[in-house]
């Protein structure tokens, strides 16, 4: 962040740009979770693309690199028949499954491998690319698809309410208008609208979308460049390389992510911003509840307990709907409220109606003499209530046992009273320190849960924390200390591309990544660095641009990143740098008399050859061996060229 100059020189010509301000922007935190999923019988597991899911939302984001978190989750195994997402049912449970891991994070992102096959209201079965629900924190996002780095932004931009722009999508049009003619709905409604702006144009190449005009400007610093036409990633169906981001939603997200304060107002400030109920009639640490559950189209309510506890401090809005949770003592008097409206269609390719609708992050006054929680309808009808007990449950961990190594397949076990005799919910989380904690799915209902440690990160200091609640209360009882081992570093290079071919002229961009298990993603430029076999180092960073350090020839480029722990790990791919064309002194020209040649700028590796009568010396076998300057004594079409022995390639 700060101000900045900008001089661009072309030649002669300059121009300048001055008093350039750049602006923190707030952390973006995303969990990514690997899925084994269960398609109707069907059981695949996602391969390994999604750990670098990121790359491209880094690239169009108004974020610093840094600010862009990308936690890799554990292995979900959703692969018992109630997680079968060709059923609605199975969808549901598959997403509120996600979405319960969200605590910490702004958006949960599940990758299955494979498209969706979900079958629709008239009986036919269509695959789709992911699925969300409005308001919730996650998405399902299909990890085998060319076009995945394009969907990981789509979903995130969701939480800001930006709408989509293919044909038949949910639009914002306050946001970023669809292009012209093109007919959708209002985004998490079921209401027609067509797209209203004449200037707003389809992309012609592929796919529907809007389309960013070349004469726009779209750029991608460190890679391609200026771009021709491209298509905004809220679009659907082109190429991966076709998408970009129109300026309307880069500006849209460049506000959405300002940086809030701190406390509670910072916290209702957060609510707002994504698009949830704000805290209502707060007071210093009052008492919440974040409520959330299922509501049918007849006004059937099926809370979905166990709803978490939290406190917060400062003023916030209570929020109208078509339903209201209120908080209500035992002589029936309503002590807290808060509103919500369900939305009735979800977020896939093309939005589908629901019979049932999600209701996430509802926060609702938990005032001291609540006896229950009541859901009403507006027309003041009960549809649903939550009790809430006088007695808090008691949890003890009894498995693992302190000092034990684990390394593989391990049941936790716990054993866990409720004063009331009330059913019981349980939360398990791992740490591998005993500070960072991750939620290990599912949710689950009886005193055990099989894990595997050897997909887990390590440390010595591992522990774990059961959750156990009543719907309202909870308690937590945490593990003694065990040791996981320690698991290696994740390095990726995203470019260059394997034996891929440059010009030395061109430059060529560097982008990799590292991942830790055990500390999350490498930033420091310091522990990151790139080096050639041929050249040595070559620089630090994730992203690097490199110009004239590298000869000509075969390359072996290695990227090695090192962990907290001084632990070292690497990746390499082989690139060849092809020479350079040769030049003349001098550069033709009408002389009186015999004139001396000289062939310049012959790149290393290379020999040159020349011919005097307008053909070409990459073709011709007569051309001639350059050893030294040669005179030309009458007038001659001059052309040079240089082989590459090694690579057996010729430039010209």
């Amino acid at each position: 962040a700060g101000t900045y100059k900008f001089t661009a020189k072309v030649k002669d010509a300059e121009e300048v740009l001055d008093n350039v301000q750049f602006q923190d922007r707030r952390e973006l935190k995303v969990l990514a979770v690997p899925v084994r999923t269960n398609f109707d019988g069907v059981i695949e597991t996602p391969g390994n693309q999604w750990q670098s899911g990121v790359k491209y939302m880094r690239q169009v984001y108004p974020v610093a690199y840094d600010k862009v978190t990308w936690s890799h989750g554990p292995l979900f195994n959703a692969t018992s028949a109630d997680y079968d997402t060709t059923t609605a049912a199975g969808k549901r449970k598959l997403w509120q499954e996600l979405n319960n891991m969200g605590e910490g994070y702004d958006l949960v992102i599940g990758f299955v491998e494979s498209r969706i096959p979900v079958k629709r209201k008239d009986g036919t079965i269509t695959r789709i690319q992911g699925y969300a629900y409005l308001d919730g924190k996650a998405s399902i996002v299909v990890n085998s698809d060319e076009d995945m780095q394009a969907t990981v932004p789509h979903e995130v931009a969701h939480i800001f309410r930006v709408g989509d722009t293919y044909n038949g999508g949910g639009y914002n049009l306050s946001i970023n208008c669809p292009p012209f003619g093109y007919v959708g709905r209002i985004l998490g409604t079921d209401t027609s609208v067509t797209g209203p702006d004449p200037e707003v144009k389809a992309f012609p190449g592929g796919g529907t979308g809007t389309l960013i005009a070349k004469k726009l400007h779209p750029y991608e610093i460190g890679g391609r460049g200026l771009l021709d036409d491209s298509m905004c990633f809220m679009g659907s169906g082109t190429a991966q390389g076709n998408y970009w981001i129109t300026p309307e939603v880069w500006k849209h997200l460049f506000w959405s992510l300002t940086p809030t304060g701190s406390g509670a107002s910072a916290a209702a400030s957060g609510m707002a911003t994504f698009g949830i109920a704000a805290a209502a009639e707060v007071t210093a640490l009052d008492r919440f509840v974040e409520a959330s559950g299922w509501v049918s189209r007849s006004g059937a309510v099926e809370p979905s307990l166990p709803w978490s506890t939290t406190t917060a401090a400062g003023p916030a809005d209570t929020v109208t709907g078509n339903y209201t949770i209120q908080a209500v003592d035992a002589n029936g008097a309503v002590l807290g409220r808060q509103g919500f409206t369900p939305t009735f269609v979800d977020l896939s390719d093309p939005p589908e109606d629901l019979d049932t609708a999600p209701f996430t992050r509802v926060i609702v006054p938990f005032p001291e003499g609540t006896v229950r929680f009541r859901i009403v309808d507006q027309d003041s009808v009960i549809r649903s209530e939550v009790p809430v007990s006088a007695g808090v449950p008691t949890v003890a961990v009894t498995l693992p046992p302190a000092g034990q190594v684990l390394s593989g397949p391990y049941t936790i076990t716990w054993t866990a009273t409720d004063p009331d005799g009330d059913s019981l919910f349980y939360r398990v989380e791992y740490s591998p320190d005993g500070q960072r904690w991750s939620i290990l799915p599912p949710s689950v209902t009886a005193t055990s849960f099989a894990t595997d440690f050897s997909l887990l990160p390590g440390g010595s200091q591992a522990r774990i924390r059961v959750t156990a609640s009543d719907g309202i209360h909870s308690a937590s009882a945490v593990s003694g200390i065990f040791q996981v081992p320690l698991k290696k570093t994740e390095v990726t290079i995203d470019s260059p591309a394997a034996d891929a071919a440059y010009r030395l002229e061109s430059g060529i961009a560097f982008h990799g990544s590292a991942y830790d298990p055990q500390e999350g993603e490498i930033f420091d430029d310091q522990r990151l660095v790139w080096t050639s076999d041929r050249s040595g180092e070559l620089g630090r960073g994730p992203s690097l641009f490199v110009m004239k350090q590298l000869a000509a020839g075969r390359h072996l480029i290695t990227f090695t990143a090192t962990n907290s722990l001084g632990q070292t790990a690497s990746r390499s791919v082989t690139i060849h740098l092809l020479p350079s064309p040769p030049s003349f002194n001098p550069d033709g020209g009408t002389f009186p008399g015999p004139v001396s040649v000289t062939i310049a700028d012959i790149a290393e590796g290379t020999t040159a050859f020349y011919t005097t009568d307008g053909t070409d010396p990459t073709t011709n076998p007569g051309a001639l061996s350059y050893s030294g300057a040669f005179t030309v004594t009458s007038s001659a079409t001059v052309k040079a060229a240089v082989y590459h022995r090694a690579l057996e390639v010729w430039s010209s």
